[in-house]
């Protein structure tokens, strides 16, 4: 197994083991995901994600806009495993398998939020909705919008917004069988074929 850098990497590292998958290629400026899985000559694209069960909130990333939900809607599957924090270091006690389908309220929520703006920022609407149609009415060049779009785009993503590890079996997430989950992963992912 090859170790990942950075952030949770002992985590997800351990989350690749016990579900014996393939890393990804670690961390890079663009969209990875974190591990792949081959079953019967298809692979299967999963994001890891963790959760402290002290907190019982998931992170899921810096920067998180349109571009990660986009991204996000890429992989099969999502592995949720929540944690308790030992003197040796941690020990995960339970998991969750969800499809991006299962994240659409997360997504929906998180959209919103970027939309109407957060924090004293303006929001995304009121760029598309009365900024933009204004200085694509003047003489500024297409090119300079089109920057102003990128930054205002930039400015309006979340920091890290966290998912309540509550919602993920309201919004149909599978509680995995701890007794077997590498053979509980295989079967549910053979289900999307």
């Amino acid at each position: 197994m090859t170790n990942r850098p950075t952030q949770d990497d002992s985590r997800e590292n351990k989350q690749i083991e016990i579900f014996k998958l393939i890393p990804g290629p670690g961390r890079s400026n663009k969209y990875v995901e974190d591990a792949t899985i081959e079953i019967k000559n298809k692979t299967y694209k999963i994001e890891l994600k963790t959760s402290d069960a002290a907190r019982r909130k998931i992170s899921t990333s810096r920067d998180f806009g349109q571009n990660k939900i986009d991204s996000w809607k890429t992989v099969d599957a999502f592995i949720f495993s929540l944690f308790s924090k030992t003197d040796g270091g941690f020990e995960f006690v339970e998991h969750y398998f969800l499809k991006p389908i299962n994240l659409e309220p997360f997504f929906e929520h998180v959209v919103d939020k970027i939309n109407k703006g957060v924090g004293g920022r303006a929001g995304l609407a009121l760029w598309k909705d009365e900024v933009k149609p204004i200085l694509e009415s003047s003489n500024l060049p297409k090119s300079t919008i089109d920057a102003m779009e990128i930054t205002v785009t930039w400015g309006t993503k979340l920091n890290d917004p966290r998912i309540s590890w509550d919602k993920l079996k309201e919004w149909g997430g599978v509680k995995m069988d701890n007794n077997r989950l590498p053979e509980h992963l295989r079967e549910l992912l053979s289900e999307l074929m």
